[in-house]
Order: structure tokens, then sequence, then C-alpha cells
């Protein structure tokens, strides 16, 4: 299935699959959400890849990865595979690098207002500011959407004039990012 990443107003169709360094001097393909930290939670999303992918990863230490599945264990989501050819499904992940205003935090739910379940989210970092994650907080996501799913994202604390709330809808060709003004405004026009 596809891979997306939004991070705050840029939407990619890929996630970008850093490295993490072990112990004994070796590093493992994955990328990233939130930060480590008191009152944050970094968590570690790692990504088999392709032979081909991987010589490109090992040399530059990034690459950008657009096709993968999620793999399950009993425990529940445990890592994502690289797809050698596309799979045609109406389901696809995005990467939702969540953003914080100063003293504030984040929120995500279906257009309703409902919290997301597990068949949604398969993983939740956790992002802050000041000691302890006491002045602002909020997480950043890997989501599993199927098409048509509609979100609601809400960004709190001082946005010194930038949006605040957000639909993100999830169509055929990927996810697309509105403010509810926006959102507002197209649905009043299909109307």
């Amino acid at each position: 299935m596809k891979i997306y990443t939004i991070d705050k107003y840029e939407m990619r169709p890929s996630v970008t699959v850093e490295h993490h360094p072990l112990p004994d001097g070796g590093r493992f393909a994955c990328f990233t959400l939130g930060e480590e930290g008191r009152g944050r939670r970094r968590v570690i999303v790692p990504v088999i890849l392709k032979p081909e992918t991987y010589r490109h990863w090992f040399d530059k230490g990034f690459v950008e990865v657009t096709d993968v599945r999620p793999v399950f264990s009993m425990r529940g989501f445990s890592r994502l595979e690289e797809l050698s050819q596309e799979e045609k499904t109406d389901e696809y992940l995005i990467v939702l690098l969540g953003w914080i205003g100063f003293r504030g935090h984040n929120a995500l739910t279906d257009l309703d207002g409902n919290r997301l379940g597990s068949d949604v989210i398969l993983a939740e970092g956790t992002i802050a500011q000041g000691q302890a994650g006491r002045v602002g907080w909020g997480s950043q996501w890997l989501l599993r959407v199927k098409v048509g799913d509609l979100l609601r994202y809400e960004v709190t604390g001082r946005l010194y004039g930038e949006p605040g709330k957000f639909v993100i809808h999830c169509t055929a060709s990927g996810p697309h990012l509105y403010t509810e003004e926006v959102w507002n405004a197209i649905q009043d026009l299909e109307a």
C-alpha cells in the first residue's frame, strides 16, 4: 500500500527512512515519531527494505520509500516492509508529523469528534515543549486509513495567525489537508 507523509503544510507521497544506531556500532532502517526526553516519547518504526533500496540507504544514510505493508505480531503492529510492486487497495498509510502552537497541544479525531481506534492508529509518538513537556505537548502518528475517511486535526496554543483546525480528506489520489474554513467552503459549493 502507498505511504504518505504530512509535515505541517507539506504532503509527500513517500516516507523518509533514515537509520538508528545499534549499541554494537551497526544501524537499521527506520523512521521516528515523537521526540526523546522527559514528557516526550520517541517511537522507532523499523522498515525492512528491498535489496536495491537497502544499498542506496546504506550509501546515503536515508531513502524515500513509497510502497509498504504493515506487519503485525502477536502484540500488534511491529514494522513496515517495503514492497517490490504497488498493491492495489483502498487503504494507505499516513505519517502525520503533528505540530503544536506555543504552549499548546494537538488532537486527532474523526470528523464527528470521536477518538480513533487501534485499527487506524498503528503507532504514536509524543512531542513537547518545556521541561518534562509541561509547556506544551502533542502527538505524531502512523495512520492506516481508507479512501473516503475524513479526519479532524486540531492545533492549539499561540499560532501567530496560522490556522488551528484542519480536515484530512483521504482520497484515492492520497490525503489532502484543508483548513476547516476551506473545507466548509468546499462543502457549501458542492451542496
